[in-house]
């Protein structure tokens, strides 16, 4: 997530899961009430704030405390309860009720949603009908991949840029990564990759979602997706053009994936993504290494589980101690990077931040070790005929999945 679009990003600091973030969002609004800009925002109720711009429906109810950010459209009927924060250029439509969330800049919601105890990416759209349930029918604790969390309510955490068709449900604990897209009337639950499209299944488009627990169940896992596609490829159900090679982090040492994740920071193929710089780079301990750290790392020992590096202007991957030095490269892993690109396709042309890496290698929550990259951002250029961000999305990802398979076939080489 684009932390810069909400007001809540000091929320997001010292957590391993965002989902740890809704239960402090009261805190949030402890520290408004002694911090806020009262030269921009206007209390117009007790604990009630809105923006520059703010429209607000007459028949809308409002329960502090509540914040509105700039440009943001209340609509009719609209229930805005306690703990919400809603960012700016967003639009709350008819009959939509939100309590105890997160809504990032950028957002439509629609009308006749629910959103409970949830966290809404920068860009994202839910249309009529969707609701988000934050409520076991047994009242028990919220599972996130079978694994029990402290948390009796929690509805969803849904990334940047996603996209969730009329009518559908979102159950309790689902995570949905950045530019996936739900399509109608569709029941969605667990973990949903970035880049996904999650249909009905009367449009005969199968989505696998390998979700697991354990190494063990991974395997298994694996095995019966492959057994089930092939089946299906036999029978004619699916396709059987596909050539794209799913990455996985077992596949690599500490010290190979560095080096294909170093391969990344370069330019497509085809030259329209050039590669410029690095933003952030997310890397921990390797528990399991049996050789030890090297002195000038030992500070990592004990409790440090994650560590992530905001490189300065301009720097490459190759200008990071941890990622020039081989010394480190079997003792530390490497889950992510965040970079810059510049893209330019015809008459479109801009920058844009990817996020790319293995997120959940190593995790204890929401486990897993696939490859996984993400359109974190994308700003278009002064001289850009066309400012289509759905179009530049899609070409920009396109590109950079084969500048990566690339890479990965190239690592395998060697």
């Amino acid at each position: 997530m684009n932390l810069k679009e909400t007001l809540a990003k000091d929320l997001f600091t010292n957590i391993d899961s965002y989902w740890e973030v809704i239960p402090k969002i009261k805190d949030f609004f402890q520290l408004l009430k002694q911090n806020i800009d009262e030269k921009h925002y206007t209390e117009i109720k007790e604990n009630i704030w809105i923006g520059k711009n703010v429209s607000i429906d007459e028949t809308s109810i409002i329960k502090g405390p509540c914040i509105i950010d700039d440009n943001t459209i209340i609509g009719p009927y609209a229930y805005l309860r306690e703990n919400t924060i809603i960012g700016q250029n967003c639009h709350i439509g008819h009959a939509v009720e939100i309590k105890n969330s997160i809504i990032f800049n950028n957002c439509q919601i629609s009308h006749f949603n629910f959103v409970g105890d949830s966290i809404i990416g920068n860009n994202s759209h839910l249309a009529a009908g969707v609701i988000i349930s934050n409520l076991k029918n047994d009242g028990t604790n919220i599972k996130i991949n079978n694994i029990e969390i402290s948390l009796r309510k929690l509805g969803a955490i849904i990334h940047d840029h996603v996209e969730v068709g009329c009518n559908s449900v979102i159950y309790p604990g689902t995570i949905i990564y950045s530019n996936a897209s739900i399509y109608p009337l569709t029941r969605v639950r667990g973990v949903i990759a970035a880049n996904t499209i999650v249909k009905d299944e009367k449009t005969r488009e199968i989505t696998f979602r390998n979700e697991f627990t354990s190494s063990e169940t991974e395997a298994i896992n694996r095995k019966v997706v492959k057994d089930v596609v092939k089946l299906l490829k036999d029978k004619g159900a699916v396709a059987t053009s596909d050539n794209a090679t799913e990455l996985s982090a077992k596949e690599f040492s500490n010290n190979q994936r560095f080096m294909f994740m170093l391969s990344i920071a370069n330019n497509s193929p085809n030259g329209f993504l050039e590669f410029e710089a690095v933003k952030n780079i997310e890397i921990g301990p390797d528990r399991e290494s049996k050789q030890p750290l090297p002195d000038s790392a030992k500070w990592m020992n004990g409790s440090v589980k994650n560590i992530i590096i905001n490189s300065e202007k301009g720097e490459t991957l190759e200008n990071v101690e941890y990622i020039s030095d081989p010394s480190y490269h079997d003792v530390l892993i490497l889950r992510q990077v965040q970079a810059q690109y510049r893209f330019e396709f015809g008459e479109m042309n801009g920058f844009c931040i990817i996020e790319y890496g293995f997120p959940h290698y190593f995790r204890k929550y929401v486990k897993g070790d696939a490859f996984e990259s993400r359109l974190a951002n994308i700003y278009f250029g002064k001289t850009s005929k066309s400012q289509n961000v759905k179009n530049a999305t899609r070409l920009i990802l396109e590109e950079f999945e084969k500048l990566y398979q690339t890479q990965y076939h190239l690592c395998l080489k060697r």
